[in-house]
């Protein structure tokens, strides 16, 4: 997965866009941020694919060593990834 500015490009299996999005092509998007604490900000990646403006949860957070994460998805169905 590629995160832009404004667009968000699915490169292979991400559990939680496997089925709603199309992979290999760039797509608009954003993200809202719901809440934040020292450790965590949650909010919303909000994609546009097909005409059609879909959501899913997020959250950044820290892992040991100031390694930044993203967990994308909710409690059923995630996705973490290590940011580069």
């Amino acid at each position: 997965m590629v995160i832009g500015y404004d667009t968000i490009t699915i490169t292979g299996s991400v559990r939680p866009l496997n089925t709603d999005f199309t992979k290999g092509i760039t797509l608009n998007g954003y993200s809202g941020q719901t809440d934040t604490d020292s450790d965590k900000k949650r909010g919303i990646l909000f994609i546009k694919d097909r005409g059609t403006v879909k959501s899913v949860p997020y959250v950044f957070w820290y892992a040991a060593g100031a390694v930044r994460m993203l967990t994308v998805g909710d409690e059923a169905v995630f996705e973490t990834f290590k940011l580069q």
